[in-house]
């Protein structure tokens, strides 16, 4: 991963080159991490020294999406809030079972039920493992339906889909055809779940984020950049 030196801190970003882009654009996503898109004709050096003119943005964006990641990081207490395909639901911690844990939703309440016998300094990473299971088998069952779907506009299909708990990227196409998802996404809007599963078919014929790309995706969401707005400016909601 590349690399640029700014006030004595050494800072990684990745590097999506585009044939698109005829400017130089930044992003901080909602783990800190810094991304940065490029026109494919410039080199890693030009880059770099580009971003070493726009030094002043990047200390500024990645010391303020940090604090924001922080003011919303899960405490995983009675009352906290979490997101299920975009609403909003309570958290109740019920200590009234002997089995290993479960999960339910019942009205706007996300109730997870735990073993008194936990250690109180436990049970916030055993609530967050419980969670976690919970959200995936949740994000597994919204993609693999909305991905059947939405296969009716493609010709061909992945070779593998895999649904996994990831903290920067939201979703990926191997040259394989392999398709990885965050299962994270399952706590935004079904149309926003929607824009990242054809955002990653298109990628079957497309590797790239090139104009006939995203003229593919425009295809299919006529609103994808609605979509895509609401993901880049709302992920740090979309913690655990």
């Amino acid at each position: 991963m590349p690399s640029i030196r700014i006030e004595n801190r050494t800072i990684e970003y990745e590097l999506i080159f585009s044939s698109r882009k005829k400017t130089i654009g930044l992003q901080i996503d909602a783990n800190n991490h810094l991304i940065v898109r490029a026109p494919q004709s410039l080199s890693e050096k030009q880059v770099n020294d580009l971003l070493n003119q726009r030094s002043k943005w990047i200390i500024s964006n990645l010391d303020g999406s940090s604090q924001m990641s922080k003011n919303h990081e899960k405490k995983f207490v009675d009352g906290e809030i979490f997101l299920l395909k975009g609403q909003s639901y309570s958290l109740k911690i019920d200590f009234n079972t002997s089995e290993g844990g479960i999960v339910e939703i019942k009205d706007d309440q996300l109730i997870v039920s735990i073993s008194p016998t936990i250690s109180r300094y436990g049970q916030s990473v055993f609530i967050r493992n419980l969670l976690i299971d919970f959200y995936r088998k949740e994000a597994e069952k919204t993609i693999f339906e909305r991905i059947k779907y939405y296969l009716k506009f493609f010709d061909s299909e992945p070779a593998s889909i895999k649904i996994k708990y990831m903290k920067s990227r939201w979703g990926s196409c191997s040259g394989q055809n392999r398709l990885s998802f965050n299962m994270r996404i399952i706590m935004a809007k079904v149309d926003v779940i929607d824009y990242l599963i054809v955002h990653e078919l298109c990628h079957l014929k497309h590797k790239n984020h090139s104009r006939k790309f995203w003229n593919s995706v425009k295809a299919i969401l006529p609103d994808y950049e609605k979509r895509k707005k609401w993901l880049r400016e709302n992920e740090y909601l979309l913690q655990l």
